[in-house]
Formats: C-alpha cells, sequence, structure tokens
C-alpha cells in the first residue's frame, strides 16, 4: 500500500476524509462519469443541513462566474439526461475506490498495531502462516467497539464476504446458478450492510463531532437562558414588593408613577418603561 502517515484508530485525519469522500464520489451529476470536475455549492435555498454535496457541472468555473453556475442546479439541459440535477440523487457507491480506501486503511492500522514482538514472531514464521498472523493482529482493531478502526474491520469484512460469493458463482458455473437462490439473498445482505456500515463510518467520523458541538452549544444556550430567567424572576420578585408598598401609600397611580418610584427607591438602572411593563396592579 502506497500510503505511509501515522494512524489514529479513533478518529480521521483530514487527509483520511478527504481521500474517504474522494472514494465515494458524492455530489449531484448528470452523468456517472466520476471526472472531478471543481463542483460549485448548492443554492442557500437548498437545506443540506451537516451534508456537504457539491453540485457539478459541466465548466463550474465558466465565464459567467461560480454564483451564477449555481442557477443551473435548477435548470441546467443536458442532451444525456433528461432529469435535471436537483432530481438525481447525490449519493454514489464507487466499489473499487471504496474497496482501495478501506484496504489501505487496514493496512495503515497493521502498522500501527504491530509491535517490534509481532515483527520478530513474522520474521520466524513460514510465508504460508504469516497471512494468519496478520489477520491476528487485525482482530485488535475490534478492541474498541465503535471505533474508526473498528468499522474498518467490519467494512473489510463484507467486502471479502461479497467478493468471495461473487467469485463462487463465477467459479461454479451451471452449478452455481442452481445455488443462485441462496447465494444472491447472501450477497444482498451484505452489500446492504456494507452500505450500511460506509454510510455509518461517514456519519460517524465526518459529522457526528459537528452535531455533537451543535447539540451542547443548544443545550448550553437553554440552560443559560433558563439561569438568566431565573434570576430575572427573582429580581423582579423585589421590583414588585416595591410597587405594592408604593400603591398602599397611593392607591390611584398610574403603572408608570410607580415604576417611577421603585426605580428611585432601589436605584435601578432599568428604564421606567420597562419596569412598568414587569409590574402588576395588585
Amino acid at each position: 500500500m502506497r500510503l505511509l502517515y501515522q494512524y489514529d484508530p479513533s478518529k480521521l485525519s483530514e487527509a483520511e476524509k478527504e481521500r474517504f469522500v474522494a472514494a465515494l464520489g458524492d455530489g449531484f451529476r448528470s452523468t456517472d462519469s466520476f471526472v472531478q470536475f471543481d463542483g460549485v455549492e448548492l443554492p442557500p435555498e437548498v437545506q443540506a443541513g451537516l451534508l456537504k454535496h457539491r453540485a457539478f457541472l459541466d465548466d463550474p468555473a465558466g465565464e459567467d462566474g461560480r454564483g451564477e453556475r449555481t442557477k443551473e442546479f435548477w435548470t441546467a439541459s443536458h442532451s444525456y439526461a433528461e432529469e435535471k440535477l436537483f432530481q438525481l440523487c447525490p449519493l454514489y457507491f464507487r466499489y473499487p475506490s471504496i474497496r482501495e480506501y478501506f484496504l489501505e486503511q487496514k493496512a495503515a492500522y497493521f502498522r500501527h498495531a504491530t509491535s517490534d514482538v509481532d515483527s520478530e514472531t513474522m520474521e520466524g514464521l513460514k510465508p504460508e502462516v504469516t497471512p494468519g498472523w496478520r489477520d491476528h493482529i487485525y482482530t485488535r482493531a475490534l478492541n474498541q467497539t465503535y471505533s474508526k478502526a473498528w468499522y474498518e474491520y467490519h467494512i473489510n469484512d463484507q467486502i471479502f464476504y461479497v467478493e468471495q460469493l461473487g467469485l463462487y458463482c463465477l467459479e461454479e458455473g451451471q452449478r452455481g446458478a442452481v445455488y443462485a437462490s441462496r447465494v444472491i439473498p447472501a450477497i444482498i445482505s451484505f452489500s446492504g450492510l456494507l452500505g450500511r456500515l460506509v454510510e455509518q463510518y461517514y456519519w460517524k467520523f465526518l459529522i457526528e463531532r459537528s452535531a455533537i458541538r451543535g447539540e451542547k452549544t443548544s443545550r448550553s444556550a437553554k440552560s443559560g437562558g433558563h439561569v438568566r430567567a431565573t434570576i430575572l424572576k427573582q429580581e423582579h420578585v423585589g421590583w414588585q414588593s416595591a410597587a405594592r408598598a408604593v400603591w398602599q401609600e397611593h392607591p390611584t397611580s398610574p403603572k408608570t408613577t410607580v415604576a417611577s418610584i421603585v426605580k428611585k427607591r432601589l436605584k435601578l438602572a432599568q428604564s421606567v418603561k420597562h419596569i412598568s411593563r414587569v409590574l402588576t396592579r395588585p
């Protein structure tokens, strides 16, 4: 494998994120070609949330500018596609690229998890035994459930199962066709699990942290609002108590007059108008 970098079994580096997103090839495009145009941002009225899909146009760097080109998301017409970009599904599953990405991740994890003792052990093994020892080392990825390495292990497992079943059908020929009723459902099941694992991998390691930060910020803001409301409520009780004393002295006084007196007695910074909105005549 060509990649040499410090592997973290718990989170994706920026380089890994770029490779993974490129392997998926997601984005609104009017052709199945995966030529990487410089895609433009989606129109602002498209509420994509934390998703980072882009629109891949014929010539996104054209003379009319990037801002203008986003309009083609709704209106562009192509001779080879009757549907407009907004009608297309932006999710892709580029199997060869995805397979390559996760095999590279497996190799990176192996370098990360291989100790000096492991290396010495493998040097003394027969060539036919070495793959089994490497697989033994890779099972360490399962020690931390839901970690990045854990997902990668299970994804590579599903890729292996799908390919082995596919090879079985090809090698068995006519006999394999007899078992197709059992093999094809198995292939679909493994493929479905593979797709779900890849999608969870996407959400957990590209989006989850941002979502959690947003939720914490929201909870913090709500908590701060509740605390402030409690403090204000206690403060307003003091205003109302002072106002009740004024009304006992001057029962017919309007709220603004009472608020003015309360402001002076309590030395409040708030305006008379603000104080009067809080007061309730007994």
